[in-house]
């Protein structure tokens, strides 16, 4: 059974993981990180705005009885 070597391909040119410095190891993980937070953050973002849209459908239901008062002008 072999052993699959990792990559990273950054501008198109493929890096084979174990080849790379501490430091670089180091700068991959770090995007790795953040791009899983950026992930997380648009689903907060996505629950959010979900909430606001239900909110608004309540709001107007809510409303629909109320007379609106139009000013003459």
């Amino acid at each position: 059974m072999s052993e699959e070597t990792k990559t990273v391909t950054v501008d198109e040119v493929e890096y084979a993981v174990d080849d790379l410095s501490e430091k670089a190891r180091y700068i991959i993980s770090q995007m790795q990180f953040i791009m899983d937070e950026i992930d997380s953050e648009k689903r907060s973002l996505d629950r959010h705005q979900m909430s606001y849209n239900a909110f608004s459908a309540i709001l107007k239901e809510e409303l629909a009885d109320v007379p609106v008062e139009v000013e003459n002008e």
